[in-house]
């Protein structure tokens, strides 16, 4: 019999789905500037009040921090937008993102 094995990341499966929905949405609005275009509506209560308070550039680093080690896959269209190849996490995206702002 196999000795239990721990999931890797287990937290991350799934948890941000709202976070990725956001920036996702944001990017196809404006890829140069996606973090004008954040939808806070989509985000728990708890995190609205304290984004709604930051700037737009606070807020889309707030957002990139959240995904950072998220290892959902992001959409092949969006990684190719980004020039990274198809199958690349949310943690690889926001780390592209990181870089440009």
């Amino acid at each position: 019999m196999r000795p239990y094995t721990r999931l890797r990341n287990p937290v991350d499966r799934g948890v941000y789905t709202a976070e990725m929905l956001c920036l996702l949405a944001a990017l196809q609005a404006d890829p140069a500037a996606w973090w004008d275009h954040l939808d806070l509506d989509s985000l728990a209560d708890a995190d609205r009040g304290a984004l709604h308070k930051m700037e737009p550039k606070q807020r889309g680093r707030w957002l990139l921090g959240r995904l950072w080690n998220c290892t959902d896959i992001a959409p092949a269209t969006t990684c190719c937008d980004v020039d990274l190849p198809p199958g690349s996490s949310f943690a690889r995206l926001v780390r592209v993102l990181a870089r440009s702002m």
